[in-house]
């Protein structure tokens, strides 16, 4: 499968060497605005020297590509992944993959008008941790879920100018991810959110690094959300509350406290999703991303299942911005995305 790398930043230049040791793919060009990144590439990839773009539709237009890997800045994202669809490759999008939803639902339309498959970089869902909790939530180990608490901290510096000027940069490029596995574990899509976004005084990121929200999902059930990029220190607490128990986990543990029980047990975790590799689920993103494409095998990131996830994000911006509840359904609805239930938190801060 030949593969276009759109992007060259920190995760597009992760998934050109992925690529690149992949048996059954070769990068066979490369986008990126930046001259000095193309150079790097050349200097990494001998087979690329004469195949690296500063703009996408020369590469769409002399390479013979099956695959587009987008990874380039957020607000060009959509535009590369439509002229990739148009095109007639399938694509896999990084994480967001538009700057709102109305953006994805133009990319989704692209991706239905060109029958191409269109998939979403969400690698942390198949983790080893929030695989078994996944699990272990759809077997019934905790019952009927009513509540789940999401705490990450972190002592996070920005990566370049660009991130620490991004207004609400906890969310966008963080709070993302844990969203998206929530709905992964829960099999659940939100409904409401109400959030608020802060800056430390002494934090070097402009606006939001840290976020607070709770969102409703699907059948009633609350996520408490508290991530910040500003912390002493690196911890990551996922709680998940039932009628039989709670589970927990910090990433690298899970934890089991049946309801009566006075302490948590540990539970032997499910192997990471066959093909993740060192366990962060890029590979089983490539390898869901070569089924797509040669196969046309739906991939669980799908376009179509990540809206919801983007839609949580932009719920919770729009809340911060207005002092009230956003409701996922308006939003989706105004895209022209089948929205969810209705939400029943109450409309105030």
């Amino acid at each position: 499968m030949n593969v276009i790398q759109v992007g060259l930043g920190t995760r597009g230049r992760r998934w050109m060497a992925l690529v690149q040791d992949h048996p059954g793919m070769k990068a066979v060009g490369c986008v990126d605005s930046g001259q000095s990144t193309l150079e790097w590439a050349k200097s990494q990839f001998a087979n690329l020297t004469g195949a690296c773009y500063t703009h996408l539709e020369g590469a769409l237009a002399d390479r013979k590509a099956d695959a587009a890997i987008v990874a380039s800045p957020i607000p060009l994202r959509a535009a590369h992944a439509v002229a990739a669809l148009e095109a007639g490759l399938s694509v896999m999008i990084e994480r967001p993959f538009a700057m709102s939803v109305a953006d994805a639902a133009r990319v989704l339309e692209a991706s239905r008008r060109s029958g191409r498959h269109v998939m979403v970089a969400q690698n942390c869902r198949f983790a080893r941790c929030e695989r078994t909790l996944r699990q272990l939530v759809r077997e019934g180990k905790v019952g009927r879920v009513t509540h789940v608490s999401c705490v990450d901290r972190r002592s996070l510096q920005a990566a370049n100018e660009d991130r620490a000027q991004t207004k609400h940069v906890q969310l966008i490029h963080v709070a993302i991810d844990h969203f998206d596995t929530v709905r992964s574990i829960l099999g659940l899509n939100p409904t409401s959110a109400i959030a608020r976004s802060t800056t430390a005084p002494w934090s070097q990121y402009r606006h939001g690094s840290t976020s607070e929200a709770i969102v409703e999902m699907e059948g009633g059930v609350y996520v408490q959300y508290h991530g910040t990029l500003t912390s002493t220190r690196d911890e990551h607490s996922l709680w998940i509350d039932g009628d039989k128990g709670t589970l927990w986990t910090n990433r690298t543990h899970v934890w089991w406290r049946k309801r009566g029980w006075p302490l948590f047990v540990p539970v032997l975790t499910r192997k990471a999703h066959a093909g993740s590799g060192s366990g962060d689920g890029m590979p089983v993103l490539l390898a869901q991303l070569q089924a797509a494409t040669l196969e046309n095998r739906a991939p669980e990131t799908s376009g179509e299942d990540n809206i919801f996830t983007l839609s949580m994000i932009e719920a919770a911006i729009l809340s911060d911005k207005t002092g009230r509840v956003a409701h996922v359904n308006e939003l989706l609805s105004a895209a022209g995305i089948r929205s969810t239930s209705t939400a029943n938190l109450h409309d105030a801060v």
